[in-house]
């Protein structure tokens, strides 16, 4: 047994190197070629060297290029009838191992090729061609075999193919992947931009309304009181009108930024029209907001908004309502109004509590 491990150890080696498939039939050649050569014997390596001897005693020349039971069949078929049946039946017995083996080799491939929308028509292109390999034939196996070989190379190139294929498929899953997820991000970006009013930087009133739901929503179900603070900026009309528009979107833009900057993160800064503002803050006692106002007021009224070499004077008038002091949000928003109103009718720069308290 150690002498057939080594000849089929060595057998592996040489087709490796000689980059030869492994087919039967190539490793029926080498095999029987090693064997020779470490005088190894066995049944087939026996039976091989008897038709060897008995057709070529004089002729040692043919008898060297001897290397399988498939070489031989020529020089067998010229000479013995009996020869013949025989090797007819090695030829069909061989051919039925093959062509099931290609068979086999074809199913095993077809989940591969269903893939490629040529893949059914393949299979049943080779199917056809393996079907037409007779084994009642009296083709001797080395044609047979060259047949069958033929089919298998027809196999591993449509497979090449359908690979190929899905490897093309697989970059553009990818690439369509990364298109979607650069797609979902740029939805993502544009909704939060359509949240942000592009001057001031503070929430558009879409947003704000949007928002407005979910803390009414909250409102109902834990109490959790808020206010509503409308700001508007006196005369801004006058600001336009003498510096520009421009000059008027610095003013707004540096309003905006101090009304964010005093305002906590839990509370929200909307633009809600033109000039106008909105605010909504939690609170705890009325105190908070008076002072949250007083602070906003002296930072606006202590200081000038710059626009290029100008220092541009701003006040502004606000109307605070809260939200437990009245039936609904939508009565809460329009008295706020209403007392930002009459704060502008009333002297301007000045902020008006629902409860007639003015800072």
């Amino acid at each position: 047994m150690p002498y057939l491990s080594k000849i089929v150890q060595k057998t592996l080696e040489n087709l490796k190197s000689n980059d030869v498939v492994a087919t039967p039939y190539e490793y029926e050649k080498e095999f029987n070629k090693i064997a020779k050569v470490i005088n190894y014997s066995n049944k087939d390596t026996i039976k091989l060297n008897n038709l060897v001897s008995a057709f070529f005693k004089n002729d040692t020349k043919s008898a060297k290029s001897i290397n399988s039971f498939e070489d031989i069949i020529p020089y067998i078929l010229k000479n013995n009838k009996d020869a013949i049946i025989k090797t007819n039946n090695d030829v069909k017995h061989k051919t039925n191992q093959l062509t099931s083996m290609m068979n086999s080799y074809s199913d095993n491939v077809t989940k591969s090729l269903i893939f490629n929308k040529n893949g059914q028509t393949v299979i049943k292109k080779i199917n056809e061609e393996l079907k037409q390999v007779d084994t009642n034939s009296s083709d001797n196996l080395a044609v047979v075999h060259s047949k069958i070989e033929n089919i298998a190379k027809s196999i591993e190139t449509q497979i090449e193919k359908t690979n190929k294929n899905l490897k093309n498929n697989e970059d553009e899953i990818s690439l369509l992947r990364k298109q979607v997820e650069q797609l979902e991000e740029k939805l993502h970006t544009t909704k939060e931009e359509n949240k942000i009013d592009y001057l001031t930087g503070a929430y558009t009133r879409k947003a704000y309304d949007n928002y407005v739901k979910s803390v009414e929503e909250k409102y109902r179900r834990t109490g959790e009181d808020y206010a509503l603070i409308f700001f508007d900026l006196d005369h801004f009309k006058n600001v336009n009108d003498v510096y520009g528009h421009d000059a008027g979107d610095v003013v707004l833009s540096t309003f905006s930024k101090i009304l964010l900057k005093a305002t906590r993160d839990s509370d929200v800064i909307a633009r809600y029209g033109g000039e106008e503002f909105i605010g909504l803050v939690y609170f705890k006692e009325q105190a908070e907001l008076e002072d949250y106002v007083k602070r906003i007021k002296n930072i606006v009224t202590s200081n000038k908004f710059i626009y290029k070499d100008e220092k541009i004077s701003i006040t502004f008038s606000s109307g605070v309502t809260i939200r437990s002091k009245n039936k609904s949000y939508d009565n809460t928003i329009l008295l706020a109004d209403e007392l930002l109103y009459k704060a502008k009718e009333t002297g301007r720069n000045k902020s008006i509590f629902q409860d007639g308290t003015e800072v």
